[in-house]
């Protein structure tokens, strides 16, 4: 059992952009140039410190790709802790100064030369070092992963992790970006944390995830697919439960019977019932049309493979934002090529192209992605992405129709995982590409959860906030008609509600985020561990689950606490502070802090 305290102040990891690195200066040419560079290595007493080694480093240098012998200079301090570093050419330098002896370590940032001139550097203070732990989420394709921290010779590879990470030999007290890539090839490494510091012989502690590409209240990221016009009552809920957007298709064959000619009059009530209810729609621009001929798949949908079935499903791509344009409504190239229509990621490649250029053409401002990629299929996101899907989109997209990929491990923080190595790997290709969205995912209440409702209902809250924490601007849960994916259907042994308790588990989150955003997260490496989510404003309040065995949440007394579905949890006090034991059964707790 574990026990976890909550605080009135941030908690956990900060949230951090994935954002790209500028290119070296320089690249690492072993050109010269006629710039100096000057200093003295001293102790924390502020004594010279003679042979020691220092070298100088370009701000930017990645120890795994970059050559270290054609871009790093180096001397040695003299008796008096001096040394200089002759032919430097113009550029922004970090001095690296070590001493194997003692395996003292000193860094200093930004030293700057321009030209002929000498650059002092500020004295290089050397101490113990300290190290940097990095939590390593399962699912992480590791193979050819590694963690570096630029401008440094320090780097470790993720292959054989055992959950962490080591960077050791880290020098103290100085503030550090940490950065992952997935290969020695890849042209955007992603930070992962920005500032981290170790003090002279300690070790902090970061966990390796990408988040916070979104941000704003959860519900501004949620959508929900299903049938509409059949449904209406389920939009009024929808509204309720807190979703945002609507997903539903307009599709071309029924749009376009006659070449050139566009009914828009299902698309219109979609659009109507949406917008009076205060939701916006995301349109999927799907499936073939055969008044242009062609050969259709087993499910009849006839693919747009020559150039002129192409041009026409543009047509109806410019046609549809243009129809749509000042409507908020956004569009979704496709539908599951792999599945539907049967694309190689070629033809796809070609299709989503030309679709995104005619969707601008049809409404500038408009916003639109490719069909999301099934279940983190990484082979098929690297061909799609050699193909040239995601150019011209505003975000990338992939599909997550839960955890059964995992061997039947429902649990929705092994999103983090995944996304490391699909960010990523798109990132690599569409290196200014910088909003994600989940266009289908959810648990099914058979399949996932064994027909428990109470487990149900705590699923879709966590992989509603694991989908926030992870950085999607956009993410859509599965809803049919069939009793097994219905967020809608009833939910008998319930109290006697004629709803299914996910419903009212949504309500609750929605109720506690909806005016509020995320300011801090815990990111355990495994579904083992105690998550918690710190949201903005006040009161203080922490969201909290465990995945997996047990755990004691510790708050300050004051604190106050309700279930997921909004009812009070009562609090043990000892005194000092107030306790409660969670389990995976405890479902989602929201708390609310007392305390300064």
């Amino acid at each position: 059992m574990r026990k976890h305290y909550l605080l009135p102040a941030l908690l956990g990891i900060a949230l951090c952009c994935a954002c790209s690195m500028q290119p070296l200066a320089g690249g690492g040419s072993s050109q010269q140039g006629n710039g100096v560079v000057m200093g003295c290595v001293v102790n924390p007493e502020g004594a010279p410190v003679a042979k020691v080694r220092v070298r100088l480093v370009p701000a930017q240098f990645n120890a795994v790709k970059d050559s270290a012998t054609a871009a790093l200079q180096a001397e040695t301090t003299d008796v008096a802790g001096k040394y200089r570093i002759d032919s430097v050419r113009s550029g922004i330098y970090n001095i690296e100064a070590v001493q194997l002896e003692k395996r003292t370590r000193a860094l200093v940032l930004g030293v700057t030369v321009s030209g002929a001139d000498t650059a002092p550097a500020p004295n290089a203070v050397i101490r113990q070092t300290g190290s940097i732990k990095v939590g390593v989420p399962a699912n992480v394709d590791t193979m050819n992963g590694y963690l570096f921290i630029p401008g440094t010779t320090i780097y470790q590879l993720l292959k054989n992790n055992n959950g962490y990470i080591d960077l050791d030999s880290v020098p103290a007290n100085v503030a550090l970006a940490v950065y992952y890539a997935i290969n020695k090839s890849s042209v955007v490494p992603q930070l992962v944390k920005d500032t981290v510091s170790v003090t002279p012989g300690g070790s902090s502690t970061i966990a390796l995830s990408f988040a916070a590409t979104a941000s704003g209240p959860l519900g501004a990221t949620m959508g929900i697919i299903f049938h509409v016009p059949q449904y209406i009552p389920n939009l009024d809920l929808a509204k309720a439960d807190g979703f945002t957007w609507i997903v539903a298709g307009d599709e071309w064959a029924d749009v376009e019977k006659t070449p050139g000619v566009y009914d828009w009059s299902r698309g219109d009530s979609i659009l109507s019932l949406a917008t009076s209810r205060g939701l916006k729609v995301l349109w999927i621009l799907c499936y073939g049309d055969s008044i242009y001929g062609g050969v259709p798949d087993s499910a009849g949908i006839y693919p747009p493979i020559t150039q002129s079935q192409i041009t026409a499903y543009c047509n109806y791509c410019k046609a549809a934002a243009a129809h749509f344009k000042g409507t908020g409504s956004r569009y979704e190239i496709w539908n599951a090529p792999e599945k539907f229509g049967h694309l190689t990621p070629q033809q796809y490649g070609a299709i989503c192209r030309a679709a995104a250029d005619s969707i601008r053409k049809g409404d500038p401002s408009a916003i639109c992605s490719n069909a999301g990629i099934g279940m983190f299929d990484f082979n098929e996101e690297i061909q799609d992405l050699q193909a040239g899907v995601g150019v011209g989109c505003d975000a990338y997209a992939v599909q997550q129709f839960w955890m059964g990929d995992d061997g039947g491990n429902a649990d929705p923080e092994n999103i983090f995982g995944k996304m490391i190595t699909w960010r990523a790997n798109y990132k690599h290709y569409l290196p200014n590409m910088n909003a994600d969205w989940m266009t289908g995912g959810g648990p099914r209440l058979d399949a996932d959860c064994g027909n428990d409702q109470h487990r149900y209902a705590y699923l879709t809250i966590r992989q509603q906030l694991c989908n926030w924490m992870a950085g999607f601007n956009m993410q859509c849960f599965y809803c049919d008609g069939d009793s097994g994916w219905s967020l809608f259907a009833t939910d008998d042994n319930f109290s006697g509600s004629t709803l299914r308790r996910a419903n009212l588990a949504l309500q609750t989150l929605t109720s506690v985020t909806n005016v509020r955003s995320m300011a801090s997260f815990t990111n355990p490496t495994d579904s083992n561990g105690i998550w918690t989510i710190q949201l903005t404003g006040t009161p203080s309040i922490e969201i909290a689950w465990v995945p997996k065995g047990s755990a004691t949440i510790t708050a300050p007394l004051g604190s106050s606490c309700q279930d997921q579905y909004g009812n009070v949890v009562s609090l043990t006090s000892d005194g000092s502070n107030l306790s409660v034991l969670m389990s995976e059964a405890s479902g989602v707790y929201y708390f609310t802090l007392g305390g300064k």
